[in-house]
């Protein structure tokens, strides 16, 4: 699971070894700067200094970014001066810059990082959910469960948190690296099935004993879109028979679990509270629902936005649309970059999807993941969640990577099946 970075430790081995710590640092975020903000500072000095990689095909994401933070910082400076408002924007900028980060790390030696990347996202999820199981286990025996860092409890109001602040970005950072384990599985490409599929479980029933609505829509949404894509784009029959057939056997076994813990009444009424789509705060003129639509003329009449963190402030909550919000806070630059960052998401994910090459089966599991967690922004505020930043970076790491490669293919027609062969996910016939 973890990459050997450590062998000859040179310049090269030391920054790749930080970039696969901001990984597996992230299981940790309850205070900030968080241990993987630490680790990503100094790999992002690493690279800057030892010359970072640039690719012209990741330029339309940096100036939607930039014009996005633009639109952010002029919203602080003219609707809300506040601190706070400042602080909100300055995370919005660390944030695109990680993006950034990664889509430049990831567009050069991309097989070679991709796995570093990926090792080191598993590993990280993999302790975040040890520990929120941990802390069910333990609740059940000695009560509630605290840390010394913070007195921050790992469950919240009977939802795993981990070492997280909220139990719903807690669920929704483990989508990816548990897409990932099941992507490996239903191909058949994994070098160690056992140890993946027990981290694939431990994940999995640690994000449903999160209990968030949102992650629940997202980790569906990701498998659903992944096994369709790779059923329609794999070559081979036998290995459409096999997709078919594990992917049912995967949904029988995963029920098993989900059954043992729905068997408990403390659970039962966890899950029937969590499970109701529209709850009391959802429903009429000043719920949650209700609020969206009534900032939509208030903010029509405001270029600028009410200012960072100012939703609040003329209604009773957050607006917990992340579209929403990004005209609430980044005024109508910010809003109009984000909804073209969106859609230019969308036409680089199908692109690289759909284009043979040997980025195609990560760039069915990013896009897959990346879209899943974009939808989920129309019911949760995800401007500020690191892993849908890392996700951003990696389609256009991939989409830039697949370009290099198209364009090396045409330079050189005479490549041979053999050069290739490594690439493709082996026929289990």
């Amino acid at each position: 699971m973890i990459p050997n970075l450590a062998m000859g430790w040179s310049g090269d081995r030391i920054r790749l070894t930080l970039v696969w710590l901001i990984f597996a640092g992230s299981f940790v975020v309850i205070f900030e700067p968080a241990p993987t903000d630490c680790f990503f500072f100094l790999a992002f000095l690493g690279y800057l200094f030892s010359g970072m990689n640039y690719n012209p095909a990741i330029m339309p994401m940096m100036l939607l970014l930039l014009l996005y933070n633009l639109g952010g910082f002029l919203s602080y400076a003219i609707a809300a001066p506040t601190p706070e408002a400042f602080q909100s924007e300055f995370t919005s900028l660390y944030m695109a810059i990680s993006a950034v980060f990664i889509a430049s790390f990831l567009s050069a030696d991309t097989e070679e990082r991709l796995k570093i990347v990926a090792s080191g996202y598993v590993v990280g999820a993999t302790i975040a959910a040890a520990l929120a199981m941990l802390a069910y286990v333990f609740a059940s025996t000695i009560g509630k469960l605290y840390i010394s860092l913070g007195a921050n409890e790992l469950i919240n109001y009977g939802r795993a948190t981990g070492l997280f602040k909220d139990p719903n970005v807690f669920s929704t950072y483990l989508v990816f690296p548990c897409v990932f384990l099941a992507q490996r599985l239903l191909l058949g490409i994994s070098k160690r099935p056992i140890i993946d599929l027990l981290c694939f479980a431990l994940i999995f029933v640690s994000l449903f004993l999160a209990f968030s609505r949102g992650a629940w829509t997202n980790i569906l949404m990701s498998i659903m879109i992944m096994v369709a894509l790779t059923f329609v784009l794999s070559e081979s029959n036998a290995m459409r028979s096999r997709i078919v057939f594990y992917f049912f056997i995967g949904a029988a076994i995963v029920t098993i679990p989900l059954v043992l813990i729905l068997s408990s009444p403390e659970m039962q009424a966890v899950f029937l509270d969590r499970f109701t789509l529209v709850k009391s705060y959802d429903a009429g003129e000043r719920g949650r629902f209700g609020n969206q639509l009534n900032a939509i003329p208030m903010l029509l009449e405001r270029p600028f936005g009410f200012g960072p963190l100012q939703f609040s402030h003329y209604f009773p909550e957050a607006p917990h649309n992340t579209f929403l919000n990004s005209f609430s806070s980044y005024g109508w630059i910010g809003g109009i970059s984000y909804i073209a960052l969106i859609g230019c998401n969308l036409f680089v994910g199908v692109r690289t999807v759909f284009t043979k090459s040997p980025y195609q089966t990560h760039a069915i599991l990013v896009f897959a993941c990346l879209t899943s967690v974009t939808f989920q922004g129309i019911q949760i505020d995800t401007e500020h969640w690191r892993h849908f930043y890392w996700m951003l970076g990696m389609m256009w790491g991939l989409f830039a990577a697949m370009l290099i490669y198209k364009a090396q293919e045409h330079s050189q027609p005479a490549v041979s099946k053999v050069q290739l062969a490594h690439y493709e996910v082996p026929d289990p016939s």
